[in-house]
């Protein structure tokens, strides 16, 4: 992995990086990739990382928005679910969702980077939101080695 950093510009984005002028560092696969991405004008050359937990956690959270592994400001506290069953917390968030609108669903999910395109059913938005949400609290776990 190589560490490149935006030297020029606001922010820079395609299909493969995201980097703005708060996040200027993201990580590419390997050294030539990098020189095609200095090649643009954008982008320097920082170095080579290494293979460690720190630049597998970088890299995972310049692909993925922030948003994905933080709920926003505005809600209050996740509501305190008793262990004992692994579908717990899964009908919890079920029914906080069976109780939303479809324009709240839709908000709810935005406000997450849940994209909704083509899903205007309230049980396709439920179904949808819940599996995105439970892939997200799974790689909350990873990142955070639990």
């Amino acid at each position: 992995m190589v560490k490149i950093g935006l030297i020029h510009g606001m922010s820079y984005r395609d299909s493969r990086i995201f980097a703005t002028k708060e996040k200027p560092e993201v990580l590419v696969d390997d050294m030539d990739v990098a020189k095609h991405y200095e090649n643009t004008g954008f982008f320097k050359i920082l170095g080579e990382a290494g293979t460690d937990t720190a630049a597998l956690s970088a890299a995972l959270q310049n692909e993925f928005p922030a948003d994905l592994f933080t709920p926003p400001e505005d809600e209050g506290p996740e509501p305190v679910v008793e262990a004992g069953t692994d579908t717990a917390e899964d009908d919890v968030l079920t029914k906080e969702l069976n109780s939303k609108t479809v324009a709240e669903l839709k908000e709810y999910a935005c406000a997450r980077g849940i994209d909704t395109a083509g899903l205007s059913k309230k049980a396709d938005l439920v179904q949808h939101i819940s599996s995105e949400q439970k892939k997200a609290d799974e790689a909350r776990a990873l990142l955070r080695g639990e």
